[in-house]
């Protein structure tokens, strides 16, 4: 179990050499044939379900599975005759489900194709001292045959890490990269950083209403990761000041949000919020005040749920 972080590790870097250098327009059939995740492991049994109990995909002809102890592998072919190897690899012995799982792997390979679409997970927990540190990291390719699709991304890596006390979070550190394109001309990108810092807990361990904590999200899009237009005054981005700014559905754009709340302690709180259209020539724009915690406006697209003064 020690080791997996690492082989994570050295995954995302075969990844990241695959997509730079094998990346290709997307054909029409982009995408893994059928979304991830959708298997269970029970004492090391690997079953598929594709709704209703369902063990091969609605459109699909199925071929017999091999299998061993967190092993599933067989060939798909879709209604267009297109054959596909399908292999789900997940830690011997487990049970559960692939988000969490100590280790999964699923892929797709294209006969005749070159190309892969694959998704691995790892997650490991430790406790010391009373407080459990839980490691969780997500990687997908789909390159060659896979890239250019709608539903994931070219390259997507994700991991986190929280401390739990025995009642509750008190720390959480999340990163996050999607791409499409190749390393050297992307088509799109995302990066998203977040993190929660419990610093002094209230009464109440089922949420974070009464506590002192500090949050922190740095978001930035570009290409087609970006995806949505801003125009001035459509809303003002930062309304208290009235500084707004504008950009393009393609642009590199940039927010920053930093939150504190200190409701144990009777201390001022406060909000600080930075927006940059990095495309432009033009300087960014922020605010800070000590009248609450949230985000003057938060656009969604292209920067997603607007966050929350919670850990995580």
């Amino acid at each position: 179990m020690r080791e997996r972080p690492s082989s994570f590790v050295r995954w995302a870097g075969a990844a990241a050499a695959l997509a730079g250098g094998c990346l290709a327009a997307a054909p029409a059939w982009a995408d893994p044939p059928v979304a991830f995740d959708q298997w269970s492991i029970s004492s090391g049994t690997i079953t598929v379900n594709y709704g209703g109990g369902a063990t091969c995909p609605t459109g699909f002809t199925c071929g017999t599975a091999t299998t061993g102890d967190g092993f599933f592998q067989r060939q798909i072919v879709d209604g267009s005759g297109n054959r596909y190897f399908q292999t789900i690899v997940a830690t011997a012995g487990a049970t559960g489900t692939p988000a969490n799982l100590p280790f999964a792997d699923e892929s797709y390979v294209k006969v005749g194709v070159s190309g892969l679409s694959g998704q691995q997970r790892l997650s490991d927990s430790t406790a010391s001292g009373g407080t459990t540190t839980t490691f969780t990291a997500s990687s997908i390719l789909n390159n060659g045959w896979a890239s250019g699709g709608s539903t994931y991304a070219d390259l997507e890596l994700s991991q986190s890490v929280k401390l739990n006390d025995g009642s509750q979070d008190i720390l959480s550190n999340a990163f996050t990269l999607k791409q499409n394109g190749s390393n050297t001309s992307p088509t799109g990108k995302l990066i998203a950083v977040e993190q929660g810092v419990l610093i002094t807990a209230g009464a109440t361990t089922s949420g974070n209403a009464d506590d002192d904590l500090q949050k922190f999200v740095m978001k930035q899009v570009q290409g087609n990761l970006n995806g949505s237009a801003h125009t001035l005054g459509n809303p003002v981005l930062l309304p208290a000041s009235g500084k707004d700014l504008a950009w393009a559905s393609t642009d590199t754009v940039k927010v920053i949000w930093l939150g504190q709340q200190m409701v144990k302690s009777g201390l001022e709180s406060f909000r600080y919020q930075f927006y940059d259209n990095l495309s432009d020539n033009l300087a960014g724009i922020s605010d800070f005040a000590n009248d609450g915690t949230a985000p003057w406006t938060w656009i969604d697209p292209p920067f997603g749920t607007t966050p929350t003064m919670t850990v995580p």
